[in-house]
């Protein structure tokens, strides 16, 4: 029998589990939030299952909505569910067949308080495409409209140092919170770099800046900016591209270069919050 790893309730094998696990930390440390599986890897029956409770064959339709069809043991069915595609029982690639190069898949979402990896193109979707493929996974299930579905590109059975754990599904801890130097410390800004693709640096809370709306109003695309135009608003919050500028900010209000991700303690984030929230009722008025 097969050993499992799980992972908030979901199967997955020892190898993808171990990769998920480092991904989910680079994507942590980048973006503040963390990934979490809402499917993984599905037995032929669960697979069934799913497929029975979305899709009938083509002619129990009566009347109802066709979202899309897919042929199964020579019949033709039809999904009459809005709930998503799935593929037929014995091609998901939620059911690992090496020899079909199917090697396994997840579902996944992020902690942030907006869709963020469930929408493609977003900043936290655009992370961890830029990372994922590091790990072994790709976004496979933008090509149909399933945001949320990530395929596994490496051998799933191949054995790692690390124990499986469980054979039952169990929910996966809450990550350790990083060591404070200080109890002053406890809520830190970061100023996060991206440091492959286009440059981009976000002066921000770690747990809450990166999802707040964007200002909307005067200003080029409806965003507000900057007077120099360097840096985007988000409410006592700035995003720019400009490297000097980004570097200016590390400096200025932590304890870095502004070449990784940096932090600083209550009195810096206090000083954060009163130089942008200057900049942003300035351009408002």
């Amino acid at each position: 029998m097969a050993e499992w790893a799980w992972r908030d309730g979901q199967r997955l094998t020892p190898a993808m589990a171990a990769d998920f696990d480092a991904l989910n930390t680079e994507f942590h440390r980048i973006t503040g939030c963390w990934l979490r599986v809402s499917s993984g890897l599905r037995t032929d029956q669960e697979q069934i299952d799913i497929f029975l409770s979305r899709y009938v064959p083509s002619w129990q339709v009566n009347g109802r909505r066709v979202y899309d069809y897919r042929w199964w043991n020579g019949v033709l069915y039809a999904r009459i569910s809005s709930a998503g595609t799935v593929a037929a029982p014995g091609t998901s690639n939620h059911q690992i067949n090496m020899a079909a190069g199917r090697y396994g898949a997840l579902d996944v979402y992020d902690t942030g308080s907006d869709a963020g990896v469930l929408t493609r193109g977003s900043w936290r979707a655009n992370v961890f495409d830029q990372i994922a493929w590091r790990y072994g996974y790709d976004s496979e299930g933008y090509a149909f409209g399933e945001n949320w579905h990530k395929r596994y590109n490496r051998n799933p059975w191949r054995p790692i140092a690390a124990p499986a754990g469980d054979e039952k599904p169990a929910p996966a801890p809450e990550p350790e919170p990083e060591p404070e130097d200080e109890d002053d410390d406890m809520w830190k800004p970061t100023v996060h770099v991206r440091t492959e693709g286009p440059f981009e640096a976000t002066l921000a809370h770690p747990e809450f800046g990166l999802d707040l709306d964007q200002h909307t109003g005067p200003g080029t695309g409806g965003k507000r900016l900057t007077g120099d135009g360097k840096a985007t608003v988000y409410r006592g919050f700035m995003v720019t591209a400009d490297k000097a500028l980004a570097t200016a900010w590390a400096r200025m209000y932590t304890k870095g270069s502004g070449l990784e991700t940096s932090r600083t303690d209550r009195a810096g984030y206090i000083a954060i919050q009163v130089e942008a929230s200057r900049v942003s009722a300035e351009i408002a008025s």
